[in-house]
């Protein structure tokens, strides 16, 4: 796999296989109301898992006096619902973690007293709760995230799994690097996660699909990777580090294509970035910050390959949305990590290709330079895979002039 130098980003996503992203230009935040506790401080849902039908799921805590986590999950333009405890789980309860859109939720139930024990479980809409058992000689099985098939990956045996139709498969990684787990599966099967250990260099992403492994290496001048993210494309996000003597001392925004390794821009004066996850309009989230410390972290937005601090793009009046993004969904909604909120793009302009919140002579710039059979293009705005004068025509419908 290829390293790309970093200021060839522009170039490399409009000739890879990662779609271009249209602009959005401004976020509204909605959140939901805290759970009616008796007495006390509210106890607000913590949302962890984002469909793309705007169903999400997360867990509360238990009211006061008690303590333990609550499973919960929204439907569709619905309220926030308990969902059952699953068998075996402890006073510590349980977390949904993800949701596909056909509602079927994954998480972990604490075993025993101490909690450090989570076991993967799937509430389906029928009600029914299936719990995913270890691998043999493993203790463990905490999903990350569930597709449209239902298939769904994690960790157990100390390796990364993918579980389907109740079999449990083990993602082979290199046998010299032990650990590891599966962060993300796309509805194309694509698995991203990770392997190894940064503190003797061996901390690689990987990418996998139907029994072809992949290392993802680390972009050009960092040691380790990480992968969190992957689209229906197979492009997979993350982040390239350098740890030297016990210190992460750099951190880069990482992009893999299906030959490229592409180390993403960050924002000026917050050189240590991140990112977490990409839908398949190749727009990227995650984070950026001063030092690689959480509290100077910012969250990051890319668009066309461009960082934006995200809180910029906030429509007037937003409240704040107090962390990281986690998870962006296919129609553009930001899930923030442990937050009760989530992001909705507000009144994208469809014909903004350059993404800067305006549709004029950049536009039509872009699409001059395109014309003709473009795969991939940003300007082929009527996804026809011909860049010609129906997107012309689309962008002089929506022209808004420079602003």
């Amino acid at each position: 796999m290829k390293r790309a130098p970093q200021l060839a980003v522009m170039s490399i996503l409009a000739l890879s296989a990662l779609p271009v992203a249209q602009g959005q230009c401004q976020y509204t935040v909605k959140s939901w109301a805290p759970w009616p506790c008796s007495g006390g401080l509210p106890m607000y849902s913590v949302i962890t898992g984002l469909n793309n039908l705007e169903a999400w799921c997360g867990y509360r805590p238990k009211c006061h006096g008690a303590t333990g986590d609550i499973p919960v999950y929204c439907p569709p333009g619905g309220s926030p619902q308990e969902l059952p405890l699953p068998p075996g789980a402890g006073p510590k309860g349980a977390q949904a973690v993800a949701v596909n859109d056909f509602g079927v939720v994954v998480g972990f139930s604490f075993q025993g007293t101490s909690g450090t024990v989570k076991i993967g479980c799937i509430w389906k809409p029928d009600g029914t709760v299936t719990t995913i058992a270890p691998f043999p000689d493993g203790v463990i099985s905490p999903p990350y995230a569930v597709n449209k098939q239902g298939t769904v990956v994690g960790t157990s045996a100390g390796k990364p799994y993918v579980w389907s139709n109740g079999e449990m498969t083990l993602i082979p990684t290199p046998v010299e690097f032990p650990g590891g787990y599966a962060t993300d599966i796309s509805d194309s099967g694509f698995v991203v996660g990770e392997y190894g250990h940064h503190s003797n260099g061996s901390l690689r992403g990987f990418r996998w699909r139907d029994g072809e492994f992949e290392v993802l290496e680390p972009a050009e001048s960092y040691t380790v990777c990480r992968a969190r993210g992957v689209n229906d494309a197979g492009v997979a996000v993350g982040s390239s580090n350098a740890y030297v003597i016990g210190v992460w001392v750099g951190s880069v925004a990482t992009v893999w294509t299906k030959d490229e390794v592409i180390a993403l821009p960050s924002l000026p004066g917050h050189p240590f970035s991140y990112a977490m996850s990409i839908n398949s309009s190749g727009v990227i989230i995650g984070a950026a910050s001063l030092t690689g410390y959480v509290d100077t972290q910012v969250a990051v937005v890319w668009i066309n390959g461009e960082p934006h601090k995200l809180t910029d793009l906030m429509a007037p009046g937003t409240p704040s949305i107090g962390n990281a993004p986690h998870r962006i969904n296919e129609v553009g909604e930001i899930l923030p990590y442990g937050s009760n909120r989530i992001l909705t793009p507000l009144s994208p302009l469809a014909a903004d290709i350059t993404g800067d919140c305006a549709v004029d002579g950049k536009d039509i710039a872009k699409v001059l330079a395109d014309w003709g059979v473009t795969p991939w293009s940003a300007a082929d705005l009527d996804n026809d895979g011909v860049v010609g004068g129906r997107d012309l025509a689309l962008i002089l419908g929506e022209w808004t002039g420079s602003r």
